[in-house]
């Protein structure tokens, strides 16, 4: 969870934060963010927490994958994303939920990445990426070159159409 990241913007409507992480009924690190904490003030309704319970504790491998995240972006952050209309899309990516990683214990492919980098696109192209965690090399290169080709696959569709002839 970007913990930080929430902090800093959780009291700013102009500012929408979706976050999916781990949470194991609070017990996985920062051991806070479940799905009721929605920001504060002003900003109250623009933090989007999806915490994933597993079984097993916060020492278990998880039982969290590609299709869990498909649903839960497909049913949850398009739509509010695509209603909330950004200006631009940061992205702070937490690749500790890749495949092979000892700290998240999740097993998401380098494929749901690029998906989810490719949708968010596809509602703004103005997006950056940002690297939070990931810290099995292997699987955090795979992950970077997911996202990557997401947005390269934007920038030649928006060259193609900004030379093609009138």
């Amino acid at each position: 969870h970007g913990n930080g990241s929430q902090n800093i913007v959780e009291e700013d409507d102009s500012i929408l934060l979706i976050s999916l992480q781990r949470y194991d009924q609070g017990a996985f690190y920062p051991k806070s963010w479940n799905f009721s904490e929605i920001g504060k003030g002003k900003g109250e309704g623009f933090c989007v927490n999806i915490p994933w319970n597993t079984k097993g504790g916060p020492n278990a491998e998880a039982n969290i994958s590609d299709a869990d995240y498909f649903y839960a972006f497909e049913n949850i952050v398009l739509p509010i994303t695509k209603e909330f209309a950004p200006d631009m899309i940061v992205i702070c990516a937490g690749f500790d939920a890749m495949k092979g990683d000892k700290l998240g214990k999740i097993a998401l492919s380098p494929w749901i990445y690029y998906w989810m980098t490719k949708e968010l696109i596809e509602i703004n192209p103005r997006v950056v990426v940002t690297l939070e965690g990931g810290y099995n090399l292997k699987m955090l290169t795979k992950s970077i070159e997911s996202c990557r080709r997401a947005m390269l696959v934007q920038i030649i569709e928006t060259t193609k159409e900004w030379y093609s002839e009138p």
